[in-house]
């Protein structure tokens, strides 16, 4: 699977979806407007979609590639 560079919090993902965040393993739902919370893994995250995380403010990496 390839990823993206990481890019700043002041660029914003193109795409709705689950992002990997903060450099590490922590992924976010990123709603187009907001980003949700912060969680250990890409389901938790998904889930967590129609919440607002605290902290708006995330260094973040997608996929390259559309997946399968």
């Amino acid at each position: 699977m390839k990823f993206t560079p990481w890019f700043p919090p002041e660029i914003k993902p193109v795409h709705v979806g689950v992002y990997q965040v903060w450099n590490s393993r922590i992924y976010a739902y990123w709603n187009g407007k907001k980003w949700g919370w912060a969680m250990r893994s890409v389901n938790e995250a998904n889930c967590l979609r129609i919440t607002n995380g605290a902290d708006q403010f995330k260094t973040w990496r997608g996929l390259a590639e559309k997946p399968d």
